[in-house]
């Protein structure tokens, strides 16, 4: 117990710090350092309210002492929760979705009315899709994936995740070995979690917009749609719920039933350092998470395929059986 103590104040002391001097800064009284350069401003601010100075000093004081005094990490929970909160699309009437997913949903990101109003194949559709991600940040596609998934094979991946909705991933690394100067082959687990919503239903067009063919609305999915978090699994020790996943995976099956395709979208965490093009997650990481979920999802007939799902089960129904040598033996994505 007292390493476990030790640890968690390591890891929060940085978050409790700003904390308790916030709140020792609300008990004080607020001083107001008006230098001279400012005291004709304020006079003049004094004059036009009809108060004297001392009477507008008061005032200020009692305003900022009945502020809530915003604790940092407050402040950049509801700054995240602002950057991933969906718009509203301008030709889609805020009744159309009547779900409670917080997805974003497929229509923000694509005009599907457009691809709707002339015939398109699925291969089409799929061309289109990953074409439209690739032009994504300044035509490098930095920081998006994107596949179709057939039908037959997002449904066969659906029955296992329902089953094992989570797992850990191990992502190769080269890390410090005991002989100074030397790397050594490592790895880094992430852990991931599935969750499933309803899909929405592709709106009509509203009434300023052209209309569709008659029969081009697809209808209602029978398919859920799907997300897939993955976050560093000691972050997610530490934080849990709190903590922030490096790549999101949305499967969207709003075109499944006119169309037989799935659409995958992958987005990676920007870095919060604010510089523009860093991530959390490099590329090539990211595509080696996505297709671990093929690998261990989507189970076939030969005995390595076997041997994964055996290891989503182990996982998911009997942990303390699940041995990470035996994860490890299947890490090698070529495997």
């Amino acid at each position: 117990m007292p390493s476990l103590l030790f640890v968690r104040r390591r890891a929060f002391g940085h978050v409790l710090s700003p904390i308790l001097s916030l709140r020792g800064l609300r008990t004080s009284s607020v001083r107001l350092d008006i230098s001279s350069k400012y005291l004709d401003k304020v006079q003049k601010r004094a004059q036009e309210k009809g108060v004297s100075v001392e009477e507008l000093k008061e005032t200020v004081r009692k305003t900022d002492a009945a502020k809530p005094i915003p604790i940092p990490e407050a402040v950049k929970l509801k700054q995240r929760v602002e950057k991933v909160e969906p718009k509203a699309h301008s030709g889609v009437s805020k009744s159309a979705r009547k779900d409670n997913s917080p997805v974003r949903p497929l229509m923000e990101i694509m005009d599907i009315h457009k691809l709707l109003r002339t015939p398109h194949t699925k291969e089409q559709i799929s061309t289109l899709w990953t074409a439209y991600h690739s032009s994504r940040s300044g035509g490098t596609g930095r920081g998006y994936l994107s596949a179709s998934v057939p039908i037959p094979t997002y449904e066969t991946i659906l029955k296992n995740a329902k089953k094992y909705p989570n797992f850990v991933v191990a992502v190769p690394r080269l890390v410090d070995a005991a002989e100074e100067g030397k790397q050594e082959n490592g790895y880094e687990f992430f852990f991931q979690q599935w969750a499933f919503h309803e899909a929405s239903p592709i709106p009509s067009p509203s009434a300023i917009d052209t209309p569709l063919p008659e029969g081009a609305l697809p209808p209602p999915s029978s398919h859920p749609l799907a997300t897939v978090l993955y976050t560093p699994l000691l972050e997610y020790r530490l934080h849990q719920t709190f903590a922030t996943p490096h790549l999101v995976l949305t499967l969207y099956p709003e075109l499944s039933e006119s169309h037989g395709v799935v659409l995958l979208r992958g987005e990676i965490t920007p870095s919060t350092s604010g510089a523009p093009g860093q991530y959390l997650l490099s590329q090539n990481d990211a595509q080696l998470l996505a297709h671990g979920l093929q690998r261990f999802y989507l189970e076939s007939e030969d005995n390595a395929s076997k041997e994964r799902v055996e290891l989503l089960k182990t996982f998911n129904e009997n942990p303390m059986q699940f041995k990470w040598e035996d994860l490890l033996k299947h890490a090698d994505p070529t495997s």
